[in-house]
């Protein structure tokens, strides 16, 4: 017994199945281009991994300048922090030498080093999903991130993000996030 789908743009899946909600969306699609599999919608960025680690969806100008900024800011403070202490070991373990005490560098200091590497990584990822969400914004694969990490042509690249409007109404990649702010 197969329930009837209901001829609307937002159909939830869990009413009538992942099946129906996609018969639904094949009868009504909501605009031209757009695609099912790349919907986000960014007034239900609720949870922290899909603010900042998700590929899906568009990210307006404003929000790739603030999310990118207190990106670099957490990881210039971090990376004080740590830079700190690991200098701080390495100086008394060169004293320790110098003095033969005991106090020599440390295996502390080799977690902290993996730490610090495992969170800039994390970093690099989470500016990497920015920088996707921000190309989709322009109608644009996520490919063209990788110019991001390019020396020069990255700065360049960024600016170009940070500068350049983003694509007027719904695209392939989900509807407009400055549509929700009206």
């Amino acid at each position: 017994m197969e329930k009837e789908v209901k001829k609307t743009h937002h159909t939830n899946p869990f009413e009538i199945g992942f099946a129906g909600a996609e018969d639904a969306y094949h009868q009504n699609p909501p605009c031209k281009g757009f695609n099912p599999r790349t919907y986000y919608e960014p007034w239900r960025d609720d949870s922290l991994t899909e603010r900042f680690f998700s590929p899906r969806g568009r990210l307006g100008r404003l929000s790739f300048f603030i999310r990118s900024l207190v990106g670099w800011i957490v990881l210039l403070i971090w990376g004080s922090i740590m830079t700190n202490r690991l200098l701080d070991s390495f100086t008394n373990g060169m004293t320790g030498m110098i003095f033969h005490t005991v106090r020599t560098f440390s295996t502390v200091s080799y977690c902290e080093i993996t730490l610090l590497f495992a969170i800039f990584i994390g970093f690099c990822a989470m500016q990497g999903m920015f920088v996707i969400r921000r190309l989709h914004d322009r109608d644009k694969s996520g490919r063209y991130c990788i110019l991001l990490y390019l020396p020069y042509i990255g700065i360049l690249f960024w600016l170009y993000l940070l500068f350049a409007k983003g694509t007027k109404g719904d695209n392939q990649y989900g509807p407009d996030p400055l549509t929700h702010l009206q």
